[in-house]
């Protein structure tokens, strides 16, 4: 017995509703501003005006003073970390030539192919069985 195939709602309803949203309206505040008609309204947006321009000027003016203020500071703290740089940058420098010393002292080099601070490989370690380059024919007698 054959059945015919279901036909599933699933994928319609779902293409419907991305289509129902992108029909909703979308909405867009814009501001439009406007001097008042009367002089009293002028009167009182031109003092808001110089408010606004001597508050900017204060808060400048105090920002700069703020930077004068921090910039030795800020030239001493560089200067300490650079010092605290170099002395790190020393201790890392020691370690690591000790450890080049004792790992090339103690590896299958000698301890004189290290030597002022580079390495020499003059005894580097060989193979001495090298494999043939045929493998060995099974009818030879050996």
């Amino acid at each position: 017995m054959h059945r015919p195939p279901r036909f599933s709602s699933f994928p319609v309803v779902i293409v419907l509703v991305g289509l129902a949203g992108c029909a909703t309206p979308q909405y867009q505040t814009a501001y439009r501003y406007e001097p008042p008609a009367d002089a009293q309204g002028r009167s009182c947006v031109q003092g808001c005006e110089e408010k606004k321009v001597a508050c900017q000027a204060d808060c400048q003016a105090r920002y700069q003073a703020c930077q004068k203020d921090a910039a030795p500071l800020v030239e001493e703290q560089y200067l300490k970390a650079l010092k605290e740089y170099e002395l790190d940058f020393k201790r890392y420098t020691t370690v690591l030539r000790h450890y080049e010393i004792q790992y090339y002292n103690s590896g299958p080099y000698g301890p004189w192919d290290y030597y002022h601070g580079y390495y020499y490989p003059w005894h580097l370690p060989t193979c001495t069985c090298r494999p043939t380059p045929y493998p060995p024919c099974p009818h030879a007698k050996v």
